[in-house]
């Protein structure tokens, strides 16, 4: 059996952006290369449900991106630039998936989600359900200025 290096493969997929990044990568302050680098070149990675949680550490703060595959494509649905002060876990000692939780229960917006209840973020991995939850952009972007 051939074992095949599956990063090499995926660095060569297309990437499809979300209207979201397209829309609002600039007032987020990020930039599609560093996007594409914490996809290339992940710090730590982790899939929950079929969605994929990347981070890549620079200087002062990190990238986190989901993204998901489908039909040899990548989708990259959100992208948020953290800085320390805006989670309080130790993002060298916590999953991908912590890291976002944490970030979206402190910069997410609640909703109703219909047997759950109200939630800022959810995944159910034995089911396969992921939501990633809704950012408070005024709220995000008062902490990044």
């Amino acid at each position: 059996m051939k074992i095949f290096n599956i990063t090499k493969i995926i660095n060569y997929m297309q990437i499809i952006w979300s209207k979201t990044i397209e829309d609002y990568a600039e007032k987020l302050k990020l930039n599609k290369l560093e996007i594409e680098d914490t996809y290339n070149k992940p710090d730590k990675n982790q899939s929950i449900a079929g969605v994929y949680v990347s981070v890549k550490f620079y200087n002062g703060y990190a990238i986190i991106i989901t993204f998901f595959y489908k039909d040899n494509k990548t989708h990259i649905m959100n992208a948020y630039k953290i800085y320390p002060n805006m989670i309080t876990v130790n993002i060298d000692e916590v999953t991908p998936i912590e890291i976002l939780e944490n970030f979206m229960n402190n910069y997410g917006m609640e909703i109703e989600v219909e047997g759950i209840g109200k939630i800022k973020i959810f995944y159910d991995e034995a089911n396969k359900k992921f939501y990633q939850g809704i950012l408070n952009v005024e709220k995000y972007i008062a902490n990044i200025n």
